[in-house]
């Protein structure tokens, strides 16, 4: 149960990240 619970936390973490990412380098090609 544990497991799976970090599982999915970890899920959530890396999909935030991707998202950031992304949204960074959005940011950047409108800035230039």
């Amino acid at each position: 149960m544990e497991d799976d619970f970090k599982g999915r936390l970890t899920s959530v973490i890396i999909f935030i990240q991707n998202g950031k990412s992304r949204y960074t380098t959005l940011q950047n090609s409108f800035s230039k």
